[in-house]
C-alpha cells in the first residue's frame, strides 16, 4: 500500500486548498492531520472534497486505508495507524501542544512488506511533524516540506528540514505535481452499461 501522511497547522487550509486543487485520484491513501478546532472539521472536509477527485472522509475508528481516499484526522483525537491499515482514534494528552499530533500519526507507521511511505509537512507553528519526518525517512520513505516563500508560518517545515531527512522543499503546487509523478492515478473502469453500443439501423 502507498501511504501519504500530511501535517499542517497555522495557514494550513490555504496551503491545502492549493495542494488539493485539481488533484486526481492518486494510487495512494492520504492521511491528513490539520490542527484546527473541532467545529471546523466538516466544513474543512467539504472544502477539500470540492477541489479533488479523491474521496475525502473524516476518519472514523476501524476504517481501513484505501487508495484514492483522503482520511482527515478529527480534532481532539490522535490518529494512529494499526498495522499501517486500520485507523484508531485515541483520546490522549497533547503531543507538541496539540491533539491531533502529526508526529503521533507518522510515528505509528511500521515497516511492512511492500508498503511505501511519503510524509509532508506544510505551514505551521512549532515543530510538530519533525520527529515523524525523520521516522518516515528511516523507513525508506520520501519526505517533502513546504518552502518558506509560500508558507504562512515556516516553523514546522523548517523544524523538519533541520532533521536533515527532507528530500524536497517546494510550494504546495510543486508538491502536488511530485505526488502525481510518484504515485500516478487510479484509472476509472467503465461499466458495460456506460460503453457505447452499435446503433440499430432502421428498415
Amino acid at each position: 500500500m502507498n501511504i501519504i501522511v500530511i501535517g499542517a497547522s497555522t495557514g494550513g487550509p490555504k496551503a491545502l486548498r492549493s495542494l488539493f486543487e485539481f488533484l486526481p485520484r492518486l494510487d495512494a491513501a492520504i492521511v491528513l492531520v490539520q490542527h484546527m478546532p473541532r467545529f471546523l472539521n466538516e466544513s474543512f472536509r467539504r472544502v477539500l472534497a470540492e477541489r479533488t477527485l479523491m474521496d475525502v472522509s473524516l476518519a472514523e475508528p476501524g476504517q481501513m486505508l484505501e487508495h484514492g481516499v483522503v482520511f482527515v484526522a478529527p480534532s481532539e483525537f490522535h490518529l494512529v495507524l494499526n498495522d499501517n491499515r486500520r485507523i484508531d482514534l485515541v483520546r490522549g494528552v497533547k503531543v507538541n501542544y496539540v491533539c491531533s499530533s502529526v508526529d503521533v500519526t507518522m510515528l505509528s507507521l511500521r515497516p511492512r512488506g511492500e508498503d511505501s511511505f511519503l510524509g509532508i509537512i506544510l505551514t505551521g507553528m512549532a515543530a510538530d511533524g519533525a520527529d515523524g519526518i525523520r521516522h518516515i525517512k528511516n523507513l525508506g520513505g520520501l519526505t517533502f516540506v513546504q518552502n518558506q516563500m509560500t508558507a504562512a508560518v515556516y516553523d514546522m517545515p523548517h523544524s523538519a528540514l533541520l532533521t536533515g531527512a527532507v528530500d524536497f522543499e517546494g510550494s504546495p503546487k510543486a508538491i502536488r505535481e511530485r505526488l502525481v509523478e510518484k504515485f500516478g492515478c487510479i484509472q476509472t473502469v467503465s461499466s458495460p452499461a456506460a460503453e457505447s453500443t452499435p446503433g440499430v439501423e432502421g428498415g
